[in-house]
């Protein structure tokens, strides 16, 4: 047999202890006995007969494992899966989402059918919560539904938001269950004709708003929303705030760089009522008593007055300011009083300035059908003189006679009234007023006629030959004749 050298590999036949090309000494190998081999054998295979049967036990242990590996893993998924779609885990990511102020993660977490709602949804729905005073109250309502595990509304301030819904299972095996947020009809009521345009989930709308009437802005998932938007009246439009809150009375509320103002007018009653102006920063409105409100303003101070007429006298009341801060309040109410002492004492005085041109014009009248009378005497005593001139005079006794038959004395109150009467050419003299008792003078009789607030008409003086003079109601002679003459 050959053998090779371990250092450069030369072939050597067994005898050989030195490598004949490098001087490498070869190992010695020692002379093994037949008996020494069969018992390594014999050994060697007990060795590896011991190594089987462990093997085989093994292999017995491992699938029991298996199984058991296997069912454990389906138990964890089963568990898994069915705490990540139970409601009580959304419930917990729904109220992490709110506090977290996450719109993104909550506009997936609340669905409408089988989809998820808009962030701006999610965000307005957040900020009702957020806003409404009863968020741990609503979180209590959120925890209870989805232990339930029944369908379920949560509401606030009695009005729905929010509804869990079983809705199907996942990969048929795990309940699906929805928190499905309530949708609400919205609508508007203007206190005037306008169009309204905002945006909303990237699209325009355009409202037209009759005067109290309400008009439906459309359906909006639950929530508290400020959208931009531009208000029209007549050709003229300003930009402001469309601010939606689904569960409250008003839902919506128009906010604008523009005021409405409520006016009440006082102390009026005796003005003209055509002539009452209104009046905002200068400019008249239109005004009309049965009407409070008016608007719409832009601005952010107003002053605000009222005048009026009295038979042509101009009338102001106290100009009355509001300003920002009171706008902000919502105090945009003014009461404008007319000052009633002042409109009073001016209808008193033109009322008797209107008296005393009546009763002037009524002299005036008096003293003219007076002079007409008079006039009409005279010209009848003119005529009577004519016909006692041309008569035949057969004897002066009998001339004596019917001088002395015509002569008149005024020798009693009746009389002198009388003479009055004749001297007016009037049959009553009680016509003018209260005629008051003649009162004896030297020369004959005097007295006056009075009105009903006891103050002078007229006044007589009467001499016994039948003399009238007339005075007025101050005491000026305005007219004298004799009647009997």
């Amino acid at each position: 047999m050959s053998k090779f050298c371990t250092n450069c590999g030369l072939e050597a036949v067994d005898s050989q202890k030195v490598c004949t090309k490098c001087g490498t000494p070869f190992p010695v190998v020692e002379d093994t006995p037949v008996q020494n081999v069969a018992e390594k054998r014999s050994t060697s295979q007990s060795k590896e007969n011991k190594s089987f049967k462990k093997k085989k036990n093994k292999k017995k242990l491992i699938l029991p494992f298996l199984c058991l590996l296997l069912l454990a893993g389906l138990a964890g998924t089963y568990f898994f899966f069915s705490n990540k779609f139970s409601p009580e885990t959304s419930a917990k990511a729904i109220e992490t989402a709110i506090n977290d102020k996450d719109y993104q993660a909550l506009s997936h977490l609340l669905t409408v059918g089988q989809d998820g709602i808009a962030e701006n949804e999610a965000q307005a729905f957040a900020t009702l919560i957020e806003k409404s005073g009863q968020k741990e109250d609503f979180f209590s309502q959120l925890h209870s539904a989805a232990e339930s595990k029944s369908d379920t509304t949560i509401k606030l301030k009695d009005k729905e938001v929010l509804s869990l819904k079983r809705n199907g299972k996942h990969f048929s095996l795990f309940p699906k269950y929805n928190f499905e947020p309530e949708r609400h009809k919205v609508e508007v009521t203007s206190k005037e004709n306008a169009d309204i345009t905002f945006k909303f989930n990237g699209n325009t709308h355009t409202l037209s708003l009759s005067k109290d009437n309400p008009t439906t802005i459309g359906s909006f998932v639950a929530g508290q929303y400020i959208l931009d938007a531009e208000k029209s009246i007549s050709g003229e439009a300003t930009k402001g705030k469309l601010i939606i809150n689904t569960i409250q009375d008003p839902q919506v509320t128009l906010e604008f760089d523009e005021h409405f103002i409520n006016i009440t007018i006082e102390g009026d009653g005796k003005l003209d009522e055509s002539e009452t102006q209104v009046f905002v920063n200068d400019h008249e409105v239109d005004y009309n008593k049965n009407k409070e409100v008016y608007g719409p303003y832009k601005g952010k101070s107003f002053s605000v007055y009222a005048e009026g007429e009295v038979d042509g006298k101009n009338f102001k009341t106290p100009t009355e300011t509001i300003n920002d801060l009171d706008l902000e309040d919502g105090n945009n109410s003014v009461t404008l009083k007319f000052d009633e002492d002042e409109i009073d004492a001016y209808i008193t005085s033109k009322e008797e300035e209107k008296n005393k041109a009546k009763e002037a014009e009524d002299r005036a009248k008096s003293a003219e059908e007076r002079a007409k009378a008079a006039e009409e005497r005279a010209n009848e005593l003119a005529k009577q003189n004519e016909e006692k001139d041309s008569a035949s005079d057969n004897t002066s006794e009998d001339s004596n006679s019917d001088d002395n038959s015509d002569t008149v004395t005024i020798d009693s109150e009746e009389k002198a009234i009388k003479a009055a009467e004749d001297h007016l050419g009037i049959s009553d003299l009680s016509l003018y007023g209260e005629v008051r008792t003649p009162d004896k003078k030297s020369f004959g009789y005097g007295f006056g006629v009075f009105d009903d607030n006891d103050k002078p008409v007229m006044s007589f003086d009467v001499h016994e030959d039948g003399t009238v003079i007339e005075y007025d109601e101050n005491g000026d002679e305005v007219d004298q004749s004799n009647p009997y003459e």
